[in-house]
C-alpha cells in the first residue's frame, strides 16, 4: 500500500512537470543561415529530447507573415462575444487562434533578431493578434495595475541575435529588442523568462562561434532544469 501511494505521487510530480505544448515564433528573414532560427531549432530540439511527446506549433513570421491589425480586428478585441457579427467573427479568427496557441503553451521560444534597434515588424504584427485584453491581460480598475493571464508556469525563452554589441554601457540602451518583448510576456503574466543573447555577427567569423557556442552552453544549462 505505501509503495502504490509513492508511485501515485512519483506519477503526479510528473504530470505536473511534463511539457505538453510548446511555441515555436520565428522572425528572421534569413532562412537556414539565420542566427537566431538555429537557436530556435536548438532549443526546440533539446526539450523534445526531454518531452518526446509534446506537441509542436512553429510560425515562420518571415515565410508566412501575420497581416497587422485591422480596425475591425481591432473593434472586435472590444465587442462582448454575443455582440459579434459573422464579419466581427471572421476578423478575430485569425487573433484567436494565435492567442490560443500562447495559452496552452507550457513553454514559448522566439526567435528575434535585432533590426533597427528593435524587433522585426513581422514580430510585432503577431504580438498586436495574442496581446488580448480579457484573454492574455485583465483591466483591473482605475489606478490599479493589469493583470496578466498566462499561467505562472508558462516558460520564455527569447533568443535574440544582432550584428553590433548591445551590451556594452555605451550601447545598451539602444537595445529595444530583448528588453521589449520581455516587457510583453510579463506584462501577459509570464514569470519564468530567460533571454539568450548572441551579439557582434558582424565582427567576423570568430566572434560569431565564440558568441553561439556561448549561447549553445547557456541553453544547455537552461533545458537541464526544465
Amino acid at each position: 500500500m505505501k509503495f502504490l501511494y509513492i508511485l501515485v505521487c512519483f506519477l503526479s510530480v510528473i504530470n505536473v512537470n511534463a511539457v505538453e505544448n510548446i511555441l515555436v515564433i520565428n522572425s528572421s528573414g534569413f532562412g537556414d543561415k539565420s542566427v537566431t532560427k538555429n537557436l530556435t531549432f536548438k532549443i526546440k530540439n533539446d526539450i523534445l529530447k526531454k518531452y518526446p511527446n509534446a506537441k509542436v506549433v512553429e510560425r515562420d513570421l518571415n515565410h508566412d507573415p501575420i497581416p497587422h491589425l485591422s480596425s475591425q480586428t481591432i473593434g472586435g478585441f472590444f465587442t462582448p462575444k454575443d455582440e459579434q457579427d459573422e464579419k466581427t467573427k471572421k476578423a478575430l479568427e485569425l487573433s484567436n487562434i494565435l492567442t490560443h496557441e500562447v495559452l496552452i503553451s507550457d513553454i514559448i521560444i522566439i526567435g528575434s533578431p535585432m533590426w533597427n534597434f528593435s524587433i522585426p515588424s513581422v514580430l510585432k504584427a503577431w504580438i498586436d493578434h495574442v496581446v488580448r485584453i480579457n484573454l492574455t491581460f485583465k483591466l483591473t480598475g482605475p489606478n490599479k495595475p493589469p493583470v496578466g493571464l498566462l499561467s505562472k508556469n508558462t516558460k520564455v525563452i527569447i533568443a535574440m541575435a544582432s550584428g553590433g554589441s548591445y551590451s556594452e554601457p555605451y550601447t545598451k540602451n539602444l537595445n529595444y529588442n530583448s528588453p521589449y518583448l520581455k516587457e510583453i510576456f510579463e506584462f501577459m503574466g509570464a514569470k519564468d523568462i530567460e533571454i539568450i543573447k548572441v551579439e557582434g555577427v558582424s565582427f567576423g567569423e570568430e566572434k560569431k562561434k565564440s558568441e553561439i557556442a556561448s549561447a549553445y552552453n547557456k541553453i544547455d544549462k537552461i533545458i537541464k532544469n526544465i
